[in-house]
């Protein structure tokens, strides 16, 4: 039976997310983004009027920061940069307001241009940055806008820093509650509690050093704090750091009490310090459970590294028997992690190229080398706790009896090995954090023409009027047409249809042009009069004699060439998630099956016992 403590623990986390069930989904992520006007290596006839960026979620304007510069290297003034949530795009895989960034551009010469922007997510505060070519009756054919960013060292070592900190402290609490129940004057206790204050002390500096660096970028501390989620957050797990440090001063059971129920609301906030597309609670609760079993096994090892290395050669028998109780704990801890780091890799990683060519996939194929390593050292310690272990390893190997995998005389040093191991999957894990994740347009299939092409059809007086341009981006289109009337007989023959067409802010020439009757009502331009992607005015004219004619608008966005792909496919761009999606179910049904067989083995063992047979043997061997 678990303490009363791991029990109290364990109800606050299904409150907590009790409660989050209840509440309907919001997105929350790192802000990607999805598309661009002018687009990536566009030639315009005119020069823009503004410059505009799509992302899947809000973003801070006053975070943020655009550069226009043209060939020869002079830097043209931008003006009246703000965001704004754009009501008419969604994100096609969350269904969320995407929100555009704009930003006012002077009248600009013919020449080839360059815009560096930088903003910052308002959720998680992250930096997301990149830079586009465009030229004006000029081609940017051959010009390089490849950058590869990577977040500031200074960022990653802070986040390091609330890693650590935060592991350790849970970790701490987890051992104290499952390995160290009803230990409570003792030196061992007195370092589980001196390690909770240490390690809360170092979650705080790491979070206000964050606050210190993060806006220091223009002195927005208080923007930070009031106007982002990630800084509402950032106040609230600092208070519980303050509550679980003055908890420290409190005797027996209360301590634990307030520094656990304090440790839940930080696991909480750290759950909600995530980069998925969209906040589920399933999500929620996959990254409770993901920082559950990164606490055990990385904080918790930690924790034993400093507490119980040191007693190792004084009391070796008490040594070995916790590392044995904690070995079975960081089993499942480990068996958890990998099968929710395989869901959470495929919320993150868009593609095959997305993992193999980002800096995020690199990093995330670096911690998943890191776990494999640590996860064989923790094999080489459990074959030293369990003899057994290294016997059934001898006879597949075909060694003597009594051959170890390991001399025990190493299990101090692979311990410390070991957490050296998992403080450096805490480095890249912050690494991780502080880096854009590898999905969004760039890494995903183009946008399919048949999904991507609406159909628009409205009524206006006695007409039905329908419009569809394919394929939809720049360059040759057809614009199709279908005019339908309501009434029987017809008030009067069609005259005639025309087509507006009006360029996104109006970067180019107005055109109106008459469309060809196909028959049956449909009429069809064909052309390159839509020469740039985003937002264009279409008004349809429809002129009738005797009668008013028919002025309908309709707004329509241009998609930019390729769907929004704007580097060449390397390896493949299918879906990832589906796959690793897989993975970890698998594994989560061959553990049920394993977990049942276990179950059922040791209950038939129970059933055999309770029934006398083992004690009537020596009997009958008697008689």
């Amino acid at each position: 039976m678990f303490s009363k403590q791991v029990q109290s623990l364990l109800a606050a986390i299904l409150i907590m997310l009790g409660l989050l069930a209840a509440y309907p989904n919001q997105a929350q992520a790192h802000a990607t983004i999805q598309n661009t006007a002018p687009n990536d290596g566009a030639t315009l006839e005119q020069a823009p009027r503004q410059v505009r960026i799509w992302f899947d979620q809000p973003v801070v304007d006053r975070l943020s920061r655009i550069e226009l510069i043209d060939l020869n290297g002079k830097h043209w003034e931008v003006s009246n940069l703000r965001a704004e949530l754009d009501t008419t795009q969604t994100n096609r895989s969350t269904d969320s307001v995407q929100t555009v960034l704009i930003a006012d551009l002077p009248s600009l010469p013919i020449s080839a241009y360059r815009i560096v922007w930088q903003t910052r997510s308002a959720d998680d505060l992250h930096v997301i940055n990149g830079n586009l070519i465009f030229g004006i009756q000029q081609s940017v054919a051959g010009l390089s806008n490849q950058e590869v960013t990577y977040p500031s060292w200074l960022e990653t070592g802070l986040r390091w820093l609330v890693f650590l900190g935060f592991n350790t402290l849970l970790g701490t609490m987890l051992l104290r509650g499952l390995l160290f129940r009803g230990v409570s004057s003792t030196p061992i206790s007195s370092r589980l509690n001196k390690l909770i204050l240490l390690a809360a002390g170092l979650a705080l500096a790491g979070w206000a050093g964050l606050l210190v660096f993060q806006g220091a970028y223009d002195g927005s501390w208080l923007d930070i704090v009031t106007r982002t989620n990630y800084g509402a957050r950032l106040v609230v797990a600092a208070l519980l750091l303050l509550v679980i440090i003055i908890g420290g001063l409190l005797s027996g059971r209360w301590r634990n009490r307030v520094q656990e129920l304090s440790g839940v609301g930080l696991l909480a906030v750290q759950a909600l310090d995530s980069h998925y597309p969209l906040f589920t609670p399933f999500n929620f609760g996959v990254d409770v459970l993901h920082l559950l079993g990164a606490s055990f096994w990385a904080g918790g090892l930690l924790a034993l590294a400093l507490i119980i290395v040191p007693i190792l050669k004084t009391s070796p028998e008490d040594s070995h028997l916790i590392l044995m109780r904690f070995g079975k704990f960081a089993g499942l801890s480990l068996l958890i992690l990998i099968i929710t780091g395989l869901y959470k890799s495929g919320q993150q990683v868009a593609s095959l190229d997305g993992l193999l060519t980002s800096t995020y996939g690199q990093a995330l194929l670096a911690k998943f080398d890191l776990v494999i390593y640590a996860a064989i050292l923790a094999l080489l310690n459990t074959s030293i706790l369990h003899p057994a272990i290294a016997g059934r390893i001898g006879k597949l190997l075909r060694k003597p009896a009594g051959w170890q995998l390991v001399p025990a005389r190493y299990t101090r040093r692979l311990i410390l090995i070991e957490a050296g191991s998992l403080a450096l999957i805490l480095l890249l894990a912050a690494f991780l954090t502080a880096s854009p994740p590898a999905r969004g347009p760039q890494y995903e299939p183009p946008v399919a023409d048949n999904a991507a092409v609406p159909t628009v059809s409205s009524p206006s007086d006695d007409l039905i009027l329908t419009l569809s341009v394919k394929p939809n981006r720049p360059g040759e289109n057809f614009i199709n047409l279908a005019v339908y009337n309501t009434r029987r007989p017809a008030p009067a023959p069609i005259e005639k249809v025309q087509v507006r067409l009006q360029p996104p802010d109006n970067q180019g020439t107005t055109l109106l042009q008459e469309a060809q009757s196909l028959g049956g009502g449909r009429y069809q331009i064909a052309g390159n009069s839509i020469k740039s992607a985003g937002e264009w005015q279409i008004t349809l004219l429809v002129t009738r004699p005797g009668l008013s004619d028919i002025n309908l608008k309709v707004p329509w966005r241009v998609l930019s060439p390729n769907g929004g792909q704007t580097r060449p496919v390397v390896f493949s761009n299918s879906p990832l998630a589906p796959w690793l999606n897989l993975a970890a179910l698998l594994l989560v049904v061959g553990s049920l099956i394993m977990l049942g067989w276990w179950a059922f083995k040791s209950l038939t063992l129970k059933s055999f016992l309770n029934r006398g047979f083992v004690a009537q043997a020596p009997q009958s061997q008697e008689e």
